[in-house]
């Protein structure tokens, strides 16, 4: 699933004075390409959609794209087009799809912007789903420390038919690579198809500002697996 967020304020908003509205109109297309450089596979959306004064000043806009790929190695060029204003914006990063594990799998860990209940997204194969509702990301990485604010941590295991154990998890906190905590999580049973979506949740006011990386170590029988992000806790 590819993510593209984009900061609504920096696109041009158009106005309708009749109608008191405002929109906003951008295209996103993103192109991956192979260790090779070859592209593989391309992705396109146009998006026309109205705001409020409020969302444009401190909003994003989260667009969400499917492919399917071979493990390998691949490279994510990404281009917003504000088709008010004709400006552009560019973004060019890397990612790997591992092999199919053995063992137990877990997916990337996924900072979560908000959660609609009884919720089903368009595509019934999106992995943003959780407990009847779907999850919403975000790709910016600080979280507030103020009451009431939550860190949360989207991810899903995947089970290993093969093994007869229940997997677990656990999650670490490291700060300029020093652990400061690890802490077990109960997982619920997994659905049909092995997997275990998870959303950790912590109070944002009980962690000190500055930068973490957080690691999440999935375990069943002798296999692991494990992913990493970088979170910020912000004054």
């Amino acid at each position: 699933m590819v993510l593209v967020e984009v900061p609504l304020h920096e696109l041009q908003p158009a106005t309708d004075p009749a109608k008191k509205t405002m929109s906003v109109h951008c295209s996103l297309l993103a192109l991956v390409k192979d260790s090779s450089g070859a592209v593989v596979d391309k992705l396109s959306r146009d998006r026309n959609f109205l705001v409020t004064q409020e969302q444009l000043a401190g909003g994003n806009f989260l667009d969400k794209l499917s492919l399917s790929l071979p493990a390998g190695k691949y490279t994510l060029e990404s281009v917003v087009i504000d088709r008010n204003s004709s400006k552009s914006g560019i973004q060019r990063s890397e990612f790997e799809v591992p092999p199919v594990p053995a063992g137990v799998g877990i997916s990337s860990l996924a900072v979560l912007r908000s959660y609609a209940p009884n919720t089903k997204p368009a595509d019934a194969n999106d992995p943003f789903q959780f407990q009847g509702g779907a999850i919403t990301p975000t790709l910016d990485p600080a979280v507030k420390r103020e009451a009431n604010a939550m860190l949360r941590l989207f991810f899903t295991v995947y089970q290993a038919s093969s093994v007869a154990a229940k997997p677990t998890v656990e999650i670490e906190f490291l700060q300029d690579g020093k652990s400061l905590t690890k802490v077990p999580m109960q997982l619920p049973p997994a659905d049909a198809q092995g997997r275990i979506p998870y959303v950790m949740t912590i109070p944002a006011a009980g962690i000190p500002p500055g930068s973490y990386e957080v690691r999440a170590t999935a375990r069943q029988g002798d296999s692991t697996a494990m992913a990493k992000t970088t979170v910020q806790i912000v004054p």
